[in-house]
């Protein structure tokens, strides 16, 4: 989610001095919890359509037609006691967690086209219209005979590689750029509590090493498919396709008149934008300075 820009998109709209420590474990146990909730369930399931039905373990994820949530459970629901009332509410909770993942969706581009073209922009209402309407003719291709083929490979690879790349660049960015003892120091500022040494870990060591290594995962698996069906050049292109935004804006940001002319200008030095917060912001870097850029506190 934090690749999607969900949680970005979501917290620049909280107080500049809020308990961010507060935040972040209170997201990480409820996405923890929810996760160990729904694997119980899930599996419980399964289980009991593996008892009912007798078919091997290892065959009873693609009982119902290769697919888990469309397939399986409602096979599964199906020898249950009460099949329609099962089966309404899991379609009750498969259309709520849809509608606000959807709706999550729709505000984080609408917020990056509002802010990126700001001038082209002004009605909100229009773009969310806009979006909403190209949104669901460019998914109307998921409806056609080949359009479960293209929503496994979406899902599995393309929708995949542009999340970890964007955590990737998140965590070289602002741990080893601009550094994990700067951060720490905001952290501590926006929060006023102290930020532990286990978080200069998982940034500096644990979370790049995990990044790497599901990014290497998709990488191989996709080289098995795409040499599988025979389509290299055309699968590599089309995973990387919403990865190569991040450069083509990059360059397109660079490169415009309007910012070449800026280029000759001092840079903004970066803080919070506005005065008051600026101020308070300063007054605490002078009073906590940063010994080391990685680590701002002595062991």
């Amino acid at each position: 989610m934090f690749g999607f820009g969900m949680y970005t998109t979501l917290g620049s709209f909280s107080k500049f001095r809020h308990s961010v420590v507060r935040d972040v474990l209170a997201v990480t146990a409820a996405s923890v919890l929810m996760d160990i909730f729904s694997a119980i369930t899930v599996w419980s399931i399964i289980g009991y359509l593996i008892h009912k039905s007798g078919i091997p373990a290892f065959e009873a994820a693609y009982a119902g037609g290769g697919t888990l949530s469309y397939g399986t459970l409602p096979q599964a629901f199906s020898m249950m006691s009460q099949p329609m009332l099962w089966s309404s509410l899991f379609s009750l909770t498969m259309f709520l967690l849809s509608i606000s993942t959807f709706i999550v969706f729709i505000h984080v581009l609408v917020e990056l086209l509002s802010t990126a073209f700001r001038r082209w922009c002004q009605k909100r209402w229009l773009l969310v219209l806009v979006v909403c309407i190209l949104g669901f003719l460019f998914s109307l291709v998921y409806c056609s005979s080949v359009g479960y083929s293209w929503l496994t490979f979406v899902d599995n690879f393309a929708a995949l590689f542009t999340p970890l790349v964007v955590c990737g660049l998140e965590v070289v960015i602002f741990v080893y750029l601009y550094g994990a003892g700067y951060l720490a120091r905001d952290m501590e500022m926006l929060s006023n509590s102290f930020v532990s040494y286990y978080c200069y870990f998982t940034w500096i060591a644990t979370v790049p090493l995990f990044l790497l290594l599901v990014l290497k995962k998709h990488v191989f698996s996709l080289i098995r498919v795409s040499e599988y069906f025979g389509f290299e050049g055309g699968a590599y292109f089309f995973a990387i396709s919403s990865t190569l935004a991040i450069p083509v804006y990059s360059l397109f940001y660079v490169f415009r008149n309007d910012c070449c002319k800026k280029l000759k200008w001092k840079a903004t030095p970066w803080g919070p934008k506005k005065p008051s917060d600026r101020a308070a912001w300063e007054r605490f870097c002078n009073e906590h300075p940063v010994r080391r850029s990685l680590v701002h506190r002595r062991f």
